[in-house]
């Protein structure tokens, strides 16, 4: 029937209920023109309404001489401030289907091809006719037509030169009690094509981000799933998810060797086997290569598979380098975990101290654990030293500097190649929590020398902060000290 007071306009009477995919087929029936313009019934037209712009779009040679626009969308900007943008890309898998936002791949005059935007667009009447409408959904029809008819050969774009202005109406009240079941309705919608739901990402999410890497594990999403802007999600990690991995650095001789296997489990109340009760831990070796790998070293490999050779550094004083530590970061780019700890096989470890400072920091963001000092000499500076022999970072802070855009920058020449000099530069310029764990002793020259910390400037009647990390052990004090670990010093 005629609009009562409006011309050229007609009104379609349809039962309560309809359903919105009926609806537009019925309405792409009825339409007796190249282009429709789909819009529900509280947008408005402005002056930065341009349908002059849209059918420009739709008909440039630019995009119909190779793939011709099907639907043409706009961003609706008050959706968009409310509650993001609507738009991207329809990724399935074998858990949710992903709507993943799009931030790049404009063409020159301002469109960007999408897989899903919102049902407000412009579209070519008789291609519009030949796509499938899921009549029988009361919800998520709008997610599944743009899935399905990909297959026909949908394509949709969106363009920014052009708006139509959203005044959302007045919900009825059996309409809002509708609306707060529609994730319950959806999520049955979406099982019946075999997806566990949908899960719309209205902002781009950044992998380097703490924040939204927290925020997928809080809703048990895997991280990795979420692509970024490079090239899509991001490989299956290695290994599964853990709360902490641990980067030892051992050597190839047999004391490294009596090292790993007490770290291993040999001595049940070492720190590593500890850890691994108390929470998800993984761990590896890494142990400098030789000319000639001992055939000890390869059956241990075999038997454990968490030994990581590292790439010859010649000479060093001990310990480990900077472009081993580089290497030891970038190796673990694909790991995910929530902690990385790092430490000298010779280090001995009281958990219930370092775990306080750890377990603390919820969400772990941005953040840098271990004994930080003032160097020595440096001491006007008040520049903060980190010491290599034991520390943890955060994920994030793992992520970044492990990262491709990062990690070829790392410098691994400072001081002959130090291995702390490198750390410390690396962080000197990162927006870090630097966290204190007191109880760092390093140098310890043995039992004879006494408790570490006390020396003859320290009153005896001074107390000391809990012994978390003591630095240098042999194999027989870290066996022992992790047996009386409760009433040491």
């Amino acid at each position: 029937r005629d609009h009562p007071t409006i011309a050229f306009m007609k009104i379609v009477d349809v039962p309560y209920d309809f359903g919105l995919s009926r609806g537009k087929r019925l309405l792409a029936q009825w339409a007796q023109t190249e282009f429709v313009l789909v819009l529900d019934d509280d947008f408005v037209r402005s002056p930065l309404s341009c349908m002059e712009c849209m059918l420009l779009h739709m008909r440039s040679r630019m995009h119909s001489l190779t793939l011709p626009f099907d639907l043409l969308g706009f961003p609706i900007l008050e959706d968009e401030r409310n509650f993001g943008a609507f738009r991207g890309q329809l990724r399935a898998t074998n858990g949710p289907l992903y709507l993943e936002p799009m931030a790049s791949e404009a063409a020159v005059d301002g469109c960007m091809r999408v897989g899903i935007h919102p049902m407000a667009f412009l579209a070519r009447t008789a291609r519009l006719r030949q796509f499938k409408f899921q009549d029988q959904l009361p919800v998520g029809e709008h997610e599944q037509f743009f899935y399905a008819n990909r297959y026909l050969g949908l394509h949709a774009a969106v363009c920014f030169d052009s708006t139509f202005p959203h005044f959302r109406v007045q919900m009825s009240a059996g309409y809002k009690q509708r609306r707060e079941r529609m994730q319950e309705l959806a999520t049955d919608a979406f099982k019946k094509i075999g997806f566990q739901g949908m899960m719309y990402l209205l902002h781009k999410c950044d992998a380097y981000s703490g924040i939204d890497h927290n925020e997928f594990i809080q809703q048990n999403i895997p991280p990795w799933s979420i692509s970024d802007d490079t090239c899509g999600p991001q490989p299956e990690p290695p290994t599964d998810f853990v709360m902490f991995f641990v980067a030892i650095f051992s050597t190839m001789d047999d004391r490294g060797a009596l090292f790993r296997r007490m770290l291993r489990g040999e001595a049940p109340l070492a720190w590593l086997p500890r850890l691994a009760v108390a929470a998800p831990t993984r761990w590896a070796f890494f142990v400098e290569e030789q000319s000639i790998t001992p055939p000890a070293l390869v059956e241990e490999e075999a038997q454990h598979g968490d030994v990581v050779l590292m790439p010859q550094q010649g000479e060093t004083k001990g310990g480990f380098t900077a472009s081993q530590l580089k290497f030891a970061v970038t190796f673990l780019r694909d790991f995910h975990f929530r902690w990385l700890l790092v430490a000298e096989q010779d280090v001995f470890v009281h958990l219930e101290p370092v775990l306080s400072v750890l377990v603390a920091q919820e969400p772990p963001m941005r953040s840098a654990v271990g004994g930080w000092r003032t160097k020595a000499g440096m001491a006007s500076l008040q520049s903060p030293w980190l010491p290599p022999q034991f520390f943890a970072l955060s994920h994030d802070t793992k992520h970044l500097l492990a990262s491709p855009r990062v990690a070829r920058w790392l410098r691994t020449d400072l001081e002959n190649g130090d291995a702390a000099a490198a750390l410390n530069a690396w962080l000197a310029l990162l927006d870090v929590q630097r966290l204190e764990l007191q109880g760092v002793h390093l140098g310890w020259g043995g039992a004879a020398n006494g408790c570490p910390g006390k020396s003859s400037s320290v009153p005896q009647s001074m107390a000391l902060p809990p012994l978390a990390v003591l630095h240098l052990v042999a194999p027989g004090e870290l066996l022992l000290m992790s047996e009386v670990v409760h009433t040491f010093c």
